[in-house]
């Protein structure tokens, strides 16, 4: 697969702005300037990208009002959009070089747009910021056109250094804990290990082929790679910087999430359409083997699993479907259909409800865990790539 190519898989994958607890137009918003306060109330980002030349568009969605809260323009061919906290929404625009931040989440349309200029030919396709309890204003970028990794203030609304890394970031990773930064190099198949102390690189170590995502342990002890060329998992041990095993996986991995509750990563195989979960418990005797494989519709390319470890759910974007796993037993429990291409799903804090972004008929569908049934469908604009939530 082309660098090019590959950037835009990356950004449709979900990725969610917490430590670890992953995996990327125009529209009729019912106009509301007040919205709820957001430490009480969910919502929904979705990043629309028409396409290169045409300006991307940020949603956001009142989860429990069923509800589009508002929409801004966030540049040119934006790519990759998260929400830092619970309080605020950041996008990269690739064919404008920026950052786009929009204050507070709750009064999208009361609220101005401040953008914050990288360096040209940047070209930027994703944002790694610290876990939400940790952000302190700092982001690192990826720039795919310079190969560089770029550390930006979004506080002062400035770029503050850019580090050279591998060929074609199409991913990074922020941990203040141990006070680095991870640069997923697709291209030439390693990752930049970077103090962010000073930004000086400490390692260059090299991965499994055309490594696509990245996912802490909540500890911040592991950072656990996905290599979709080579079918694996390499972990690094953030105390030596160094990758200390390699997991093999089903075919093709396109992204991963790290539970918290259950010590367990499950990581999307598009490729053989399924499941794998990895103990990720360090007193366990089955440390870092895959100790299940789980089968999924089509072409499963995003997982999100419940806060409370109950219940895993995988968007299928080759089926339009949801499949719903029992995720401390393994085991199936049901198929829900969505929309057309499902390529991102995202689950609030609570464990009460599930988004899943369509790309292919543009709109989002929101689950209730309590029932397991579709809750509501809502409309945004085509072409969505991306979705989270913000608590």
């Amino acid at each position: 697969m082309g660098g090019a190519a590959f950037a835009a898989l990356a950004s449709a994958m979900l990725l969610i702005g917490g430590c670890g607890d992953v995996y990327r137009p125009v529209a009729n918003p019912l106009p509301s300037t007040n919205g709820p306060d957001p430490s009480t109330t969910s919502y929904g980002v979705v990043l629309s990208n028409p396409g290169p030349g045409q300006q991307s568009i940020i949603t956001v969605l009142n989860l429990p009002g069923d509800s589009n809260q508002g929409q801004a323009n966030v540049g040119v061919d934006a790519t990759y959009a998260l929400t830092p906290d619970a309080y605020r929404v950041l996008a990269v625009s690739r064919g404008e070089d920026t950052i786009s931040q929009i204050f507070p989440i709750s009064s999208i349309l009361g609220s101005d747009v401040q953008v914050t200029s990288l360096t040209p030919g940047c070209a930027p396709t994703y944002i790694a910021a610290a876990p939400s309890a940790s952000f302190n204003g700092t982001v690192y970028v990826t720039c795919p056109g310079r190969n560089t990794l770029a550390d930006v203030d979004v506080t002062s609304n400035r770029q503050t250094a850019e580090v050279p890394v591998g060929a074609n970031p199409v991913a990074a990773l922020y941990l203040p804990g141990p006070s680095r930064a991870y640069s997923i190099n697709h291209d030439s198949g390693d990752v930049t290990v970077i103090s962010t102390t000073d930004n000086t690189v400490v390692a260059t170590l090299a991965t499994g082929s055309s490594p696509v995502a990245a996912v802490a342990s909540s500890d911040f002890s592991s950072v656990f790679i996905v290599n979709q060329g080579s079918g694996t998992i390499s972990r690094i041990s953030t105390s030596t910087d160094n990758v200390t095993d390699t997991i093999a996986v089903g075919g093709a991995p396109t992204s991963a999430f790290y539970s918290g509750k259950l010590l367990r990563l499950f990581v999307t195989d598009s490729g053989s359409n399924n499941v794998s979960v990895i103990d990720a418990n360090p007193n366990s005797s089955t440390y870092l083997t895959k100790i299940a494989t789980l089968p999924t519709g089509t072409n499963p390319v995003a997982v999100t699993v419940l806060a409370d470890g109950s219940r895993a759910y995988v968007a299928n974007s080759g089926s339009n479907d949801v499949t719903e796993f029992d995720a401390t037993a393994g085991r199936v429990l049901r198929t829900i259909p969505v929309g057309t291409t499902p390529i991102s799903i995202a689950s609030s804090t609570d464990s009460t409800r599930v988004m899943i972004v369509n790309q292919g008929s543009s709109n989002v569908t929101q689950i209730m865990t309590n029932t397991d049934t579709v809750a509501s469908t809502i409309a945004v604009p085509a072409t969505p790539v991306i979705g989270t939530v913000n608590q």
